[in-house]
Parts: structure tokens; sequence; C-alpha cells
């Protein structure tokens, strides 16, 4: 299903032997758009909340997944940080 701004997945960095090694929670901000169906593409912020060290993660050109519980559900890449 699409999603809509101030959505809250689970942000994972990281796998460790084909499992879930480091996730993040972060709250999925658009306006541009009405809402995001699967297949599309648009930039967004994520915002992260309680994020201890994700600074090591954070730089440009980094991919990360997005999860919904242990479920891949999309592939995000940074392409600016503010």
């Amino acid at each position: 299903t699409p999603i809509v701004p101030g959505y809250r997945p689970n942000h994972v960095f990281e796998y460790t032997h084909g499992k879930i090694a480091t996730t993040y929670i972060g709250e999925v901000y658009f306006d541009k758009v009405i809402s995001i169906a699967p297949g599309e593409m648009a930039e967004v912020i994520v915002s992260f909340s309680d994020a201890g060290n994700i600074d090591t993660y954070l730089n440009v050109g980094r991919q990360w997944f997005i999860h919904e519980g242990s479920r891949l559900v999309g592939q995000a890449e940074i392409i600016e940080l503010l």
C-alpha cells in the first residue's frame, strides 16, 4: 500500500550473516506528493529519534533498507545531509 508523511518504518543499515544487525526507527516526511506508491521513487526527509551511533552510517551515497518488522519493503540512498 502507499505510504503517507509520518510513516515510521525500521531503517536497516547493516546485516550480519543475512540477519538484521543494526536498525533505527525513522519518521519519513515529504511534501511534493500526497503519497508514495510501491514502485515509485521520491525524495523524502527521514528524521531519526534516539538514534545512538547512527552518525557512523550517515554519508552521502550510503544505501540502506526499509523494513516493516522483519519484512523488506524498500531501499533508500542518502543524497544530502541536512
